[in-house]
């Protein structure tokens, strides 16, 4: 499970790679808050598929911070839920 240690290692990658803070997270409340919620949609992935994911995010080109749902869409865990099975 992907732990708060390695949230918050995304989160410096992200910064690194130029992404921009939610301006909300100013607070450190509401940073804390946003933490705790990417670690809830990331409850069920372990440290190195949200760590594989982030770079896959960062190499996709795309523009701003994203949302958990967003940054989870890239783990191969959510591939792995794509997949049809109706045979």
């Amino acid at each position: 499970m992907a732990d708060q240690e390695t949230m918050q290692g995304i989160f410096e990658a992200l910064e690194a790679a130029g992404y921009k803070t939610p301006i909300a997270w100013e607070n450190p409340r509401l940073l804390m808050t946003g933490l705790r919620v990417y670690e809830a949609v990331f409850r069920n992935v372990s440290n190195e598929d949200a760590q594989a994911a982030v770079m896959a995010f960062i190499e996709s080109g795309e523009r701003w911070w994203p949302q958990p749902g967003v940054l989870k869409k890239y783990t191969s865990a959510a591939a792995v839920e794509d997949l049809d099975t109706s045979d």
